[in-house]
């Protein structure tokens, strides 16, 4: 077993802290913080030893940026694998586990935006596997799921142990309306070796999705909270609430609400990470939890499905209020005619759907993310 994945499932890891917070102490300014990696690898060597030396266990790459599409919008889309392959090496020099960051792209897949789930993977596709010499992947800060399990699938392809972790707003829902529990079900089924919650406002506010996730899945659950919420000072400069010791303390209540593994997100520094070393982590117990079935914002368990059998779009319209799943068939449909059937269903309803064994996998790779997956009926 990779000796990343073993610690991850086996025991507890303190993940490093916010990179943007030291490149911006330090003084450096740039238009792309990945380009450090080749640029001024020296200082980025020297911000990933910094965490080591106060304990964490994991370096996380200076890659969450490095992305085709917001690369290409910098002229530097040919610098992605020279940026990705940099900020691995630079990792690796601190000694620790190596995380490839994997960042949100700023786009969205059909029907919310216009990215296909093919044009999605391929660019995580390249990310991932520019970063091949990673111990694992940590695909952080993702408003939607749907583009995370995008990445997710992409990264599993290199083999390594991937974590998935979502980003939270006051609502207890992402950006896109996704809820807690829907992001770790789907997160799971698609392959997480463990999921996660990371930036979403300072500490406290994590325990609430971090209850909602714990409750649906075993999978292991990383937490990297921001050092609060930002405040602006009259100068004009960025300045953040929780002090390490404050951090230590709140973090203690996340790894008491089920977290597994920590770490910092903005604002935090290697004093944060050491003050977490105090933390001590609860003995987890796997719980015997029921199957689920879910759409992104919402989920059913097996045994209460009450599902409506529709083959027109229109009968979504109609439904009874008992209905708690569409089972869609899509029997003489094309390929394309069930996609766009999908997407426009998506926009009128929020249910879980199934679908009849036998639905071709291109179809359900747009749907789920993971080809030849569940939720079928036979």
């Amino acid at each position: 077993m990779n000796n990343f994945l073993a610690r991850l499932t086996g025991g507890h890891l303190i993940f490093d802290g916010s990179m943007g917070a030291l490149i911006e102490a330090r003084g450096i300014k740039t238009r792309c913080p990945a380009a450090l990696n080749a640029e001024n690898s020296e200082a980025i060597r020297s911000i990933h030893a910094d965490y080591a030396a106060a304990g964490a266990d994991v370096s996380i790459t200076n890659t969450f940026g490095a992305n085709p599409i917001k690369l290409r919008a910098l002229g530097m889309e040919e610098r992605l694998n020279e940026l990705i392959e940099k900020g691995v090496e630079n990792a690796r020099a601190a000694g620790n586990f190596v995380a490839l960051d994997i960042g949100p792209t700023g786009e969205f897949l059909r029907p919310v935006g216009t990215k296909s789930v093919e044009e999605m993977m391929d660019g995580f596709r390249a990310c991932a596997r520019a970063g091949k010499n990673a111990d694992a992947v940590i695909i952080e800060t993702m408003a939607d799921v749907a583009e995370c399990r995008a990445a997710l699938v992409a990264a599993k392809e290199t083999g390594l142990p991937v974590v998935a972790s979502m980003t939270f707003e006051k609502n207890c829902r992402t950006l896109t309306g996704n809820t807690p529990e829907c992001c770790a079900l789907i997160l799971e089924h698609a392959g997480a070796s463990a999921i996660g919650i990371n930036c979403s406002g300072g500490p406290d506010e994590m325990i609430e999705p971090l209850r909602r996730m714990r409750a649906v899945t075993n999978l292991p659950i990383v937490v990297q909270p921001n050092a609060g919420l930002p405040v602006m000072c009259e100068c004009g400069c960025v300045t953040y609430p929780f002090s390490p010791e404050d951090m230590a303390v709140s973090m203690q209540k996340l790894a008491d609400a089920g977290a597994t593994s920590i770490g910092g997100c903005c604002g935090t520094t290697p004093a944060h990470i050491s003050a977490m070393k105090s933390v001590v982590f609860p003995a987890f117990e796997k719980k015997e939890l029921p199957g689920y079935i879910c759409s992104q914002r919402q989920f059913v368990r097996i045994d209460e499905i009450n599902a409506a059998r529709v083959d027109d779009v229109d009968d979504l319209l109609d439904l009874d209020d008992d209905i708690n799943a569409v089972e869609f068939v899509l029997d003489g449909l094309s390929e394309d005619e069930a996609i766009e059937a999908i997407e426009e269903a998506q926009t009128l309803c929020q249910l879980p759907f199934l679908f009849e064994e036998g639905t071709s996998e291109r179809v359900l790779l747009h749907y789920t993310g993971v080809p030849g997956s569940f939720p079928m009926r036979s």
